[in-house]
């Protein structure tokens, strides 16, 4: 009914076509997945975005002009009904 999960990823937008900012990015996340029946399940995440160079690619400013952070932290549920 449980299971812990460990992800990672690595890509480099060469021309910023996937990010809007081109730059080599990484990502390392721990997920659990819990079904509470066979139908309904739940699968909270925290993950970790950096750029692997530096490049401030997150955020923006007041202006919403340029990005602020090289990383970031996000959190994320979601919430699965198979019918």
């Amino acid at each position: 009914m449980d299971n812990l999960t460990f992800r990672t990823e690595y890509y480099n937008d060469l021309n910023g076509q996937r990010t809007g900012v081109k730059a080599r990015y990484a990502n390392f996340a721990l997920g659990w997945q819990h079904w509470f029946s066979p139908s309904i399940e739940v699968r909270p995440e925290i993950a970790t975005y950096e750029t692997v160079d530096g490049t401030k690619a997150f955020g923006r400013n007041a202006e919403n002009t340029d990005a602020t952070q090289s990383q970031i932290m996000m959190f994320a549920v979601d919430t699965i009904i198979h019918f």
